[in-house]
């Protein structure tokens, strides 16, 4: 599973992203999560992901420092691998 955290309008939820992908933490699965510098990723850089098969997705209306997105989307992936 790969998820992008961006500011992007019209990015899908990260819950129902991780859910829906089979992040579930069954053995050999692997989620990879891309955070990207504070005022966002660059139309291009975002492009690029998508291409990459990455999903991007909102973390909520909040709009959170690089650092403090980073932990925020590594403690739901956590969460929700169980």
């Amino acid at each position: 599973v790969r998820v992008a955290a961006v500011l992007v309008p019209g990015a899908g939820s990260v819950i129902p992203v991780l859910h829906d992908t089979g992040a579930s933490g069954s053995p050999g699965s692997s989620i990879e999560l891309f955070v990207g510098p504070e005022g966002d990723y660059t139309d291009e850089e975002t492009a690029m992901l998508r291409a990459a098969g990455v999903r991007c997705v909102t973390l909520g209306s909040a709009i959170l420092r690089a650092e403090t997105a980073a932990m925020f989307l590594t403690g739901l992936a956590a969460l929700h691998r169980g």
